[in-house]
């Protein structure tokens, strides 16, 4: 009775230490995250890059490479913190078009590596949005004619559009953001923006000059399948 007692024990305890080791994160899984794809444009001394998060503790980024000679890549970007999480940044410039890979490792304080990554860059110049019109003219940037028109979208083959959102300003210099569906009717802001803050001889504010209507275009991307966003503008004189 105490071997068939002793034997139980053995196994509960067996049992235990596996229910514990499942639930114990994998410190190498989650030491950094990052895309694994990404849209960049051809000859562009910018883009959008590849942003590292990285788990709480002293990580960097090491061993970065890229696939050919055509892209070039760096680190633009790194802090870490002891007690949060940090972020990194790689930034790329792509002499021609065409598919890359980008890899890297993160490593900690005492250049352990914890985690390898690879992400796929499409180095392309696609224009995701073919045409935009305001009441069926392309006036964008500019000082509009017009009060009240139809916004219409027409995007690229393999760009799906996803959502309209249209930005004003009311009378104080607020913002007032809707959505708005692809087609439809829309009035431009009739006043500029305004932010004031302090009082008496410390007051201190800024505005623009012209009343900005500002519509966010967001978009699923043709490569990666991401939700990208752009932006177009019309102005107005303002009111106020």
């Amino acid at each position: 009775m105490k071997k068939e007692k002793k034997r139980i024990i053995c196994v509960l305890f067996a049992v235990c230490m596996i229910v514990t080791a499942l639930m114990i994160p994998d410190t190498k899984a989650a030491a950094a995250a990052a895309a694994k794809k990404v849209h960049i444009g051809v000859k562009q001394t910018w883009s959008e890059g590849i942003e590292v998060t990285l788990e709480k503790g002293e990580y960097k980024i090491a061993n970065l490479k890229t696939s050919g000679k055509n892209l070039y890549a760096r680190i633009t970007y790194t802090h870490s913190y002891h007690d949060s999480a940090g972020t990194a940044t790689i930034n790329m410039y792509a002499k021609k078009k065409g598919k890359y890979t980008v890899s890297f490792d993160v490593v900690d304080r005492q250049n352990r590596k914890t985690t390898s990554h690879k992400a796929t860059v499409y180095a392309y110049d696609d224009n995701p949005v073919k045409k935009v019109t305001f009441d069926g003219e392309d006036t964008f940037y500019r000082i509009s004619s017009k009060a009240k028109g139809r916004f219409k979208v027409t995007m690229t083959k393999g760009y799906s559009l996803q959502s309209i959102k249209v930005t004003t300003y009311d009378k104080s210099g607020k913002a007032v953001t809707k959505k708005l569906k692809n087609g439809s009717s829309v009035t431009l802001g009739k006043y500029r923006y305004k932010n004031a803050y302090g009082s008496g001889a410390a007051e201190n504010w800024h505005a623009g000059l012209l009343a900005t209507t500002n519509f966010e275009i967001t978009y699923k991307d043709k490569y990666t399948k991401q939700s990208r966003t752009t932006n177009y503008m019309l102005y107005r004189v303002p009111k106020n």
